[in-house]
């Protein structure tokens, strides 16, 4: 039978997480589901992974490309679909129980929704909790996505997280689907040209947990990706002014990371899942702050937080609570 939900995965390189991944999303009840996962150039052994659930799966439907990127692998992903509705799951990510079919049914109960999402539980390599992402608030029912504030269009909220999405597959062909030129702000790019022709809904439950990985590219090229969402901002802008968007995607297109990640992009990836720890009054901080400071001896804030953290880790020792 034909699936309701197509759930698109891209991977490369994310052996060690892929099983429970997978598992979170064929464990699924509900909407009969398809996931299509786009292998892109993996070489430590997720493509083997992959190719057993496949063989062992026939939900599972695997694409094998060489190496060409998140952004390309989405689009060929997005391209071979057969379900009238797209669902995107990050590899290492893990999607709860009851959220295909929630967001799915949100969908059916709105035919004008063109984009659904919910809240996303944000949590270190090893799945401890740092925070909940909930967007503004102001979607939690159906909304038109986009409304004026002052003389400016403005998006009035946006999924909490990449992963956490499902979204027409009419509503994707009608605005043009990813562009790769956005390729670190693909998703947000997105978001907004479906916005233009649809409503957006944001659940307000955590049904989606993603893992911050201080190797992945979006903690090594964060400044390319905040530049690129502003250009994604700047596109949009553009279109509710009844202008062409494609000097500003030129201008995306030309833009690319300086260099290779290093230390200190690491090391800063390291410390924000410290602070994060801290923050929660939670000791496993000190961890991430002695590994960032390896990485970058230079980086004061996590001496500093490190100092701070062990002298009450000492206290804690003595019998004084613990305090963020």
């Amino acid at each position: 039978m034909k699936p309701e939900v197509s759930v698109v995965m891209a991977v490369h390189d994310d052996a060690p997480y892929l099983a429970e991944t997978l598992d979170s999303v064929l464990s699924q009840s509900g909407p009969r589901v398809e996931l299509l996962v786009v292998d892109d150039g993996s070489t430590d052994g997720s493509r083997e992974i992959l190719r057993r659930y496949a063989e062992e799966d026939p939900r599972v439907r695997l694409v094998e490309q060489e190496n060409q990127g998140l952004t390309r692998a989405l689009i060929r992903g997005c391209g071979l679909v057969t379900a009238e509705i797209v669902a995107r799951q990050d590899a290492a990510d893990v999607s709860r129980p009851g959220r295909l079919a929630a967001q799915r049914d949100a969908l059916e109960a709105d035919p004008v929704l063109a984009l659904v999402s919910c809240w996303t539980d944000v949590c270190g390599p090893e799945w401890e909790y740092l925070y909940t992402q909930r967007g503004t608030g102001r979607a939690e029912e159906p909304v038109d996505a986009v409304a004026r504030d002052g003389v400016r269009a403005v998006l009035l909220d946006a999924p909490p997280h990449h992963g956490s999405a499902m979204f027409r597959k009419s509503a994707y062909d009608r605005v043009g689907g990813y562009r790769e030129a956005f390729f670190l702000a693909q998703d947000r790019d997105l978001w907004f040209r479906l916005a233009e022709v649809g409503r957006l809904q944001v659940l307000p439950r955590a049904w989606y947990a993603a893992r911050v990985l201080p190797e992945s590219r979006t903690s090594t090229y964060r400044d390319t990706q905040v530049r690129l969402g502003r250009l994604a901002r700047r596109a949009f802008e553009a279109r509710q002014e009844g202008l062409s968007d494609e000097e500003v995607v030129r201008e995306a297109r030309g833009l690319r990371p300086d260099g290779r990640p290093d230390g200190r992009s690491r090391a800063a990836a390291f410390y924000f899942i410290g602070e994060a720890l801290r923050r929660n009054a939670d000791a496993r901080c000190i961890d991430y702050f002695r590994r960032s400071v390896a990485l970058d001896p230079l980086e004061g804030r996590a001496w500093a937080r490190l100092a701070q953290a062990g002298a009450r880790q000492g206290l804690s020792l003595l019998g004084w609570p613990w305090r963020s």
